[in-house]
Parts: structure tokens; C-alpha cells; sequence
């Protein structure tokens, strides 16, 4: 009895040893061709952890001795830190490794042999982009130093901006310049000149008014050409009767040379008592002509 209880309590740990040996290990349900009714064993993928690699999963056949699905690896994804120079460098022309480790683990995940310098930029003097410079450069390994020239480059070029308004008689000036340099453009804009219209047509001067020329005015800057002043003409009496033939009006506002008569005279006493006196001689028409020609007053019938 006490033997027996002991062969079923080993068996017990027997099986139970394999199954924790087999953890990821089950029998197979599936059926795989060339291998029916054979004791197969699938195995699950185990994933990555970390930086230690999983495996995918795999099925083994204990009949064959073979694997139906091979074991295989699933790789840890490592991540990736800055190169770095292995080694102390005193020229890089003799030759030097660059490494990149795992940040999270000791892998080395690629090694680089380089022979030459690293030369990175430093200082650039190159005042105009026409012009060739001169770039200064250093090795960012052994600090190695040279000097290289500097290749021309194109002018990045700024937006127009005016530098002197222009006018209708002065010409403007616009500049613009390099974003990159010390170099200018300036661009003449060409004075167009007076753009002059009528703004009053002006008028002719008779013997009764004064007149004036045209008024102008330039459309573009309203610059203004005033109309010059023209005098009255003069009366034309070409019978001397002292009656205009132009403006048809008796010129007896005008003292003909020797004649003293009142009768041209602006105002006074002479004047009145004169205009009173012809009054009178109207009525009965006489003494209508001066003596001079000039008209006292029209005789009507």
C-alpha cells in the first residue's frame, strides 16, 4: 500500500516537473499535414522584453523529432544613442571607430571605421554674396584647422521700398537690399512731367470788361497755372462820334485832348450843375453834341 501511494505521488511529481519545464508548451489541437495523429507540441510566441529578444511561435513534431514551424527569434528593438569615437584621436587620417550603443543595454549596434577629418564651419567672411569669401573650418574630432574659400552665392533679394518720392518734375528712387549682405539696388522711377488740363476756359476782354487766359491744373500732382489778366480793349470810334461801334455805348467818360467841356468830367459841382442844365436844354433839344464831338445826351424823334 505504502508503495504503491509512493509510485502514484513520484508519477504526480513527475508530471507536474514536466509541465513546468513545458510552461509555454501545449499539446496540439490542430491537425498538420504529414503529421496525423502524432504527439505535436506548439509553443506560443514569447514577446521581446526590453532589450532581451522573444521568440516567435513554433510547433515540434515528437514522432519526427523535427520542428514543423522552426524556432525563430523575434529581435528586442534596442534604442539607438548618439556615435560615439571609440579611442582617443590625435589625427583622423590614421583611422578611428565610431560606435553606436543601446542606451538601455551594452549591445553595440553598428561600428564605423573613418579615416578622414570631420571639418564643420566655424566663421564665414564673405561680406557680398558676389564675392568669393573665405570659410574657416575645424575638425569636431582632433581640431584639426583650414581655411577653404567660400563659393559664390545668388543675392536673396528684399522687397522694393521707396527712398525719395518723385513728382511730376523729380524723379523718385526706390532701394532694396540683400537679406544675406551688405550689397543695394536703387531703381530710378523717371519723372513723367506736368499732365496739365483746362479747369477754366478763361474769358476775352472786351472795352467793357477785363479778361484772362485759360486756368490749368496738372491732373497728377494739382500743381496750378493761373490765368494771366488781359486789360480791357480799347473802344473803337472810327467816326469819331464818340460812340463806340464795338460795345455800342457812348464814350463820354473819355476827356478828348483841348476840350473842357463838364460834360466830361467824373463828378463835382461843375459836374451836377452841368447835367441839370442839359435837363433843361433836352427838353428842347438843344446843345445834344459837345463841341469836341463828345454826346451830352441821345436825341430821340
Amino acid at each position: 500500500m505504502n508503495r504503491n501511494f509512493r509510485k502514484v505521488m513520484a508519477l504526480i511529481l513527475a508530471v507536474l516537473t514536466l509541465a513546468s519545464c513545458f510552461s509555454v508548451m501545449s499539446f496540439a489541437g490542430n491537425v498538420y499535414a504529414g503529421h496525423e495523429n502524432h504527439l505535436v507540441f506548439e509553443y506560443d510566441a514569447v514577446k521581446p522584453n526590453g532589450c532581451t529578444d522573444g521568440k516567435k511561435a513554433s510547433v515540434y513534431c515528437s514522432a519526427c523529432g523535427k520542428w514543423i514551424i522552426p524556432e525563430e527569434v523575434d529581435p528586442a528593438p534596442h534604442y539607438p544613442g548618439k556615435p560615439t569615437i571609440k579611442g582617443t584621436v590625435t589625427d583622423c587620417t590614421t583611422g578611428y571607430y565610431i560606435e553606436t550603443k543601446c542606451t538601455k543595454c551594452p549591445v553595440v549596434l553598428e561600428s564605423k571605421w573613418v579615416n578622414e577629418h570631420d571639418y564643420q564651419t566655424e566663421l564665414v567672411e564673405q561680406p557680398y554674396c558676389d564675392v568669393e569669401g573665405t570659410a574657416y573650418k575645424k575638425c569636431s574630432v582632433c581640431g584639426d584647422e583650414v581655411t577653404q574659400p567660400a563659393e559664390v552665392r545668388e543675392h536673396i533679394w528684399g522687397n522694393w521700398r521707396t527712398d525719395v518720392v518723385g513728382t511730376c518734375t523729380i524723379d523718385g528712387y526706390e532701394v532694396r537690399k540683400c537679406t544675406r549682405c551688405l550689397r543695394t539696388e536703387e531703381k530710378v522711377n523717371k519723372a513723367p512731367g506736368h499732365n496739365y488740363v483746362i479747369v477754366d476756359a478763361g474769358k476775352t476782354p472786351s472795352c467793357k470788361e477785363e479778361g484772362f487766359t485759360a486756368k490749368k491744373a496738372c491732373s497728377n500732382c494739382g500743381d496750378v497755372i493761373a490765368g494771366t489778366s488781359l486789360g480791357k480793349k480799347k473802344h473803337v470810334d472810327s467816326d469819331k462820334d464818340n460812340y463806340c461801334d464795338t460795345c455800342d455805348r457812348y464814350i463820354t467818360d473819355e476827356l478828348p485832348e483841348g476840350c473842357d467841356c463838364p460834360c466830361h468830367e467824373k463828378s463835382g459841382i461843375r459836374k451836377l450843375l452841368f447835367q441839370i442844365a442839359i435837363f433843361f436844354l433836352s427838353i428842347f433839344k438843344v446843345g445834344a453834341t459837345c463841341g469836341c464831338g463828345a454826346v451830352h445826351y441821345e436825341v430821340r424823334f
